[in-house]
C-alpha cells in the first residue's frame, strides 16, 4: 500500500506541475492561477449599492419606476465615475445632473485637444493672402487688418486663390509663411488669431532693401470657434512702415485622435447611430420609450427633430434615414420602418424629458392593440 499510495503522489505532484510551455520558444513558464482582488470585489459591490441608491431615488422623484433600458443607460452613464464621487452625488440625495457629474469626476480628455497635441497635415503651397491684390490694399503700419484662413468660397477677395487651399473648417492652427513685399521702410509684422490680443512678439520683421522680399514660415493659430466667435481667422498688423502682405499656406493642424466616451464634442463633429423599439400593445394609444445616447457630451442641448417613414426633413436635417446628417447644433431622429404606431416624437415634455447634451428620449403610441415597432437611424452635430 505504501508503494501505491508514494506513485499515486509522485503521479499527481507530475500532473500539476506539467503546464505547456512557452509557444515554441523552449523557456520554462510557471502559470499561476490569480486569486481575486478582495478590495476590487469590495468597491464593485459597493459602485452596484449606490447605483441602485441613485436610481432609486431618481425613480421616486419621477413618480414611476423606470423600465429596464433606462435603468441600464443611466447606470452605464455613472458606472465608470469614481466611488468618492459616486458616493459624494449619492450622499446629496442622487438627484443632481448626472452630466455635470460624469463631465466633472471623469473628465475624460481628447486625443489632439484643440489648441495642443494636434496632427498635423501638409497641404500643397497655396496662395490665400496677397494685398498686392485684395479690396482691402497694403498693411498700413499702425492698423490692424482680418484675413480668413479657413473659407470653402476661396480666397480671391483676399488676393489668393479661389479655392479652399485643403485647409478645413476645423483648422485651428495653419502653417504658413509671411512674405513682406515692397515695405516702404524698416519694420514688423504682427500676427493673432481673430479675437485674440496683439502679441509683443513679431512673425515677420523686414526693411526696404532693392529686389529683396523678407520671408518667414510658422505655425499660426488662427480662431477657434469652440471658445470664440469667429467672423475671420487671422488679424495682422504692420508696424512703423507700411507694407504689401503675401501669405501662403502649406498646411494645417486639427484634432484627429478619438474622442473619450463623455468627452465634450468638438464643435461641428458628428455622431450618428441606431434606434428601435417594440413592444406588444394590449390597447390602442399605449405608449412606449426608446433612448439615445450621444456618448459624447455637446456644449449645449441640441434642437430635436423627427422625421417619420416618408417625411420630409425640416430645416437643419439635411440627411436621410440610409445616410442621416445634421447640422451643428441639431438632432435629427429618422424613422425607417414602423408598424402600428402613431404620434412619434422626440420627447420634449416633463414626462418625457427633452433632448439633453448628452442624450434624447424617442415615444410612439400605438394605433391599436397588437404588435407594434419603429426604428431608424439619427445623427447629432455639436453647435
Amino acid at each position: 500500500m505504501k508503494r501505491r499510495w508514494m506513485f499515486g503522489l509522485m503521479a499527481f505532484v507530475a500532473f500539476v506541475s506539467t503546464r505547456p510551455a512557452a509557444a515554441q520558444s523552449g523557456a520554462g513558464v510557471q502559470f499561476v492561477d490569480p486569486l481575486p482582488d478582495q478590495a476590487a470585489v469590495e468597491e464593485a459591490g459597493r459602485r452596484s449599492e449606490l447605483i441602485a441608491t441613485i436610481l432609486t431615488a431618481r425613480e421616486s422623484a419621477a413618480g414611476r419606476r423606470f423600465d429596464s433600458s433606462l435603468r441600464k443607460f443611466l447606470g452605464d452613464r455613472i458606472s465608470s465615475v469614481p466611488l468618492n464621487s459616486l458616493e459624494a452625488f449619492a450622499a446629496a440625495g442622487g438627484l443632481g445632473d448626472i452630466d455635470a457629474l460624469v463631465r466633472d469626476a471623469v473628465a475624460p480628455k481628447r486625443l489632439g485637444d484643440a489648441a495642443a497635441d494636434l496632427a498635423f497635415t501638409p497641404v500643397t503651397p497655396c496662395r490665400i493672402v496677397d494685398t498686392r491684390s485684395s479690396a482691402a490694399g497694403l498693411l498700413v503700419a499702425g492698423t490692424a487688418q482680418s484675413f480668413f484662413v479657413r473659407n470653402a468660397g476661396g480666397f480671391a477677395s483676399q488676393g489668393g486663390s479661389a479655392t479652399d487651399c485643403g485647409i478645413p473648417a476645423t483648422a485651428t492652427s495653419v502653417e504658413m509663411n509671411y512674405v513682406a513685399v515692397g515695405p516702404a521702410g524698416p519694420g514688423d509684422i504682427r500676427a493673432f488669431a481673430f479675437g485674440g490680443s496683439l502679441p509683443t512678439a513679431s512673425v515677420l520683421n523686414y526693411s526696404n532693401v532693392a529686389g529683396l522680399n523678407i520671408a518667414n514660415g510658422i505655425a499660426q493659430p488662427v480662431c477657434n470657434p469652440a471658445t470664440t466667435t469667429c467672423t475671420k481667422d487671422l488679424t495682422v498688423q504692420a508696424d512703423v512702415s507700411n507694407t504689401h502682405l503675401v501669405i501662403d499656406v502649406v498646411g494645417y493642424f486639427k484634432s484627429t485622435g478619438p474622442v473619450l466616451p463623455g468627452a465634450n464634442l468638438q464643435t461641428g463633429s458628428t455622431v450618428r447611430g441606431f434606434w428601435g423599439q417594440g413592444w406588444t400593445a394590449s390597447a390602442a394609444g399605449e405608449f412606449h420609450e426608446t433612448y439615445l445616447a450621444f456618448v459624447f457630451t455637446l456644449a449645449s442641448a441640441p434642437a430635436a427633430h423627427f422625421i417619420p417613414l416618408g417625411g420630409t426633413p425640416p430645416a437643419g436635417c439635411p440627411g436621410t434615414s440610409a445616410n442621416p446628417q445634421a447640422d451643428p447644433g441639431h438632432l435629427c431622429v429618422y424613422e425607417d420602418n414602423t408598424g402600428n404606431t402613431s404620434s412619434k416624437l422626440v420627447c420634449s415634455s416633463v414626462l418625457c424629458p427633452a433632448a439633453t447634451r448628452w442624450g434624447a428620449q424617442i415615444r410612439g403610441n400605438s394605433a391599436a392593440a397588437g404588435s407594434s415597432w419603429m426604428r431608424g437611424t439619427w445623427a447629432v452635430t455639436a453647435p
